[in-house]
């Protein structure tokens, strides 16, 4: 487990490499770029992040726009899916090392993954496609084919210099890049799920479905009230349509897709507080979305539900969790706690900043969102090489998930000799 687990993390290392060797090329910029400069870019885009040291609409030349749609790309489909393919399509049965690659990632063996690869790519095309038609009449082929993948990847790049400000009231783009977002953090597994239920292939959905559809349903129409309240002051001048509009996207995008219809410094610091909340959270594992993921916030809850009450079982939906799920659930909420406290405690160590702007800063970066307090450029522009390095460290962990960096650490080992049981007082 540890080898697969590194393996993927030092994956997504080299191609951030791979992607900021190329944005230093000469042809690639259109202003002088540092190589951290174009690794935090690179970093940003394959793990689907959208934080920019560099506006993304006038450093780079139209090839390196499409380097960065590339590496979005790659982090939407997900590079491991591209590294199963490229085995399949050889011919080749696959070495040993990715027949365990395979199962330990997969829970599967190379005969079921080629159905997963097409699935994944066919899904990417298909709803990217149909992004690509409904943008391009408002914003022309190459924006629109730019936004779109971008949307339904949650990576939140944009080639306008101002991000998706301008289009704040148009319900078309809103719309439209909202649904590619919700898409895309839902993920393959839901929809896969879905159309067999409703093709009649299966009688009832996955537990991960329900769960999924419930908690990403609850999270946005639960914070658009939440946000209307907050933000009564900056929505006071507009009329109800351009309202429900803001209060939408500002409820979708923080999970996690990184685009903004509206400045984000203007909003009341109870709002940043929920965004935050929100970019914590994130989508649906399986989805292009980070964070800690919607089903594990659905176990942790659940679970502290069973503790309260007194029972010994998660029962839930006609299902029962695993002890094993709920162990891991835990792990990963604690984990990403913990980096976050780690990160914004050695970027106030380092760097002369504001507490709110680098908490925002952080969790936007380990939950692979993109939404910044800076202005033209993210906030963590500003920082020094070394507190730049700890945002592109948040940003890689953040795609490569939590459990795989603690997997990469250690070699799990199961337990031989069982201990006399120990008391502890706590509480």
């Amino acid at each position: 487990m540890a080898r697969i687990a590194r393996f993927i993390l030092m994956g997504y290392i080299a191609l951030a490499l791979a992607g900021a060797i190329i944005l230093m090329l000469p042809f690639s910029h259109t202003q002088p770029v540092s190589f951290l400069d174009a690794l935090f870019t690179s970093s940003s885009a394959v793990s689907l992040t959208g934080l920019i040291v560099k506006n993304t609409a006038t450093a780079w030349t139209p090839f390196g726009k499409m380097v960065i749609l590339t590496l979005i790309q790659i982090g939407g489909i997900g590079y491991m899916s591209l590294v199963f393919l490229t085995v399949i399509l050889s011919g080749s049965r696959g070495s040993y090392f990715i027949r365990v690659l395979t199962s330990g990632t997969l829970g599967t063996g190379l005969h079921e993954v080629y159905k997963m690869v097409k699935i994944v790519i066919l899904m990417t095309i298909t709803f990217e496609a149909l992004g690509f038609i409904l943008l391009l009449p408002v914003m022309g082929p190459f924006h629109a084919l730019f936004h779109s993948v971008s949307a339904f990847c949650n990576a939140g790049f944009s080639t306008y210099p101002d991000n998706l400000m301008q289009f704040w009231n148009s319900p078309w783009v809103v719309l439209t890049v909202s649904f590619l977002i919700v898409s895309g953090g839902l993920g393959v597994f839901v929809f896969t799920d879905l159309w067999e239920k409703f093709t009649g292939r299966k009688r009832k959905l996955m537990l991960h479905t329900k769960v999924s559809l419930l908690m990403t349903a609850l999270l946005i129409l639960g914070t658009i009230p939440i946000f209307s309240i907050m933000d009564h002051t900056l929505l006071s001048s507009m009329n109800w349509l351009d309202r429900f509009l803001v209060v939408l996207f500002e409820s979708i995008t923080p999970r996690t897709a990184g685009f903004n219809t509206i400045d984000y410094t203007r909003l009341s610091e109870g709002s940043l507080f929920i965004t935050i909340i929100l970019m914590f959270i994130g989508g649906t594992a399986g989805g292009t979305a980070g964070g800690i993921k919607v089903t594990t916030l659905f176990i942790v809850i659940r679970s502290l539900e069973s503790i309260i009450v007194g029972r010994d079982e998660i029962n839930t939906m006609g299902y029962r969790i695993d002890r094993e799920l709920i162990l891991k659930a835990f792990l990963i909420f604690t984990m990403m706690n913990l980096l976050v406290v780690a990160s914004v405690a050695v970027i106030l160590a380092v760097e002369e900043t504001n507490l709110t702007r680098t908490f925002f800063e952080v969790v936007s970066a380990l939950s692979t969102v993109g939404l910044s307090l800076g202005t033209d450029v993210s906030f963590s522009s500003g920082f020094s090489p070394f507190g730049k390095m700890v945002i592109i460290a948040d940003m890689i962990l953040g795609k490569a998930g939590i459990l795989t960096f603690v997997y990469s650490l250690i070699n799990i080992r199961r337990q031989k000799v069982r201990n006399p049981r120990g008391r502890i007082m706590i509480g």
